[in-house]
């Protein structure tokens, strides 16, 4: 993809592009230096462990709430 900055003409930084979605609005696009590469992908990595974490837990709150609903 190309870049519109300061240089004034359409370009390559070199480096990667991060894009987070948002609710209700269009999608933003981050330029990411290589030398930050790494870091991003540790955070990235660490962010999806606590999400599957979160969803076992609400899992198990389900299923727990659903056996308390068959015993009444």
């Amino acid at each position: 993809s190309s870049c519109r900055c300061r240089q004034g003409k359409e370009h390559w930084h070199g480096g990667y592009q991060l894009v987070v979605p948002r609710k209700g609005s269009y999608s933003r696009t981050y330029h990411v230096p290589r030398e930050q590469v790494e870091e991003i992908q540790s955070r990235l990595a660490q962010r999806q462990e606590l999400e599957a974490k979160v969803r076992e837990i609400l899992e198990i709150n389900l299923r727990r709430w659903l056996r308390g609903k068959r015993q009444d």
